[in-house]
């Protein structure tokens, strides 16, 4: 029964592992370091200091909430790509919370190095997408 018990965990831990590191952002607060956003009771205080935490693979999970943010080129970098969609970066709203980016200025990913980043329910209101409008929900 302890091997079998032993086999399990020994499984979730490589598969935890597979598939990167999961970090936590919430608008406001005390900003943590990325070893402290790991656990969703220690948030980065914003989604850009979230995005700095990530490299291939990784997700961010961001709690609910309206930001007023810059995102683009200058937080998305290469080392934030995923190699495929298999293994690909991901941003997205923490379980069914409604996160909402407003007033935010969207600078177009214009590197061909920067790919396989995954952008999941999140809303995006009054944006001004450099090189057109961007409303609605990603």
């Amino acid at each position: 029964m302890r091997l079998l018990f032993f086999v399990v965990l020994l499984s979730v831990v490589y598969i935890n592992s597979a598939f990167g590191a999961i970090y936590y952002a919430q608008n406001g607060g005390t900003d943590n370091s990325c070893a402290q956003a790991v656990n969703i009771v220690t948030p980065r205080n914003s989604i850009a200091n979230g995005i700095s935490c990530l490299s291939s693979g990784d997700t961010l999970k961001i709690r609910a909430g309206t930001y007023n943010e810059t995102i683009g080129t200058s937080n998305l970098t290469p080392s934030k790509s995923g190699v495929s969609y298999a293994t690909a970066t991901t941003v997205e709203a923490y379980a069914s919370e409604v996160v909402t980016l407003n007033s935010i200025d969207m600078y177009p990913i214009t590197s061909g190095e920067v790919k396989y980043i995954i952008f999941r329910n999140l809303r995006v209101h009054n944006a001004a997408a450099h090189g057109g409008d961007c409303v609605g929900t990603i």
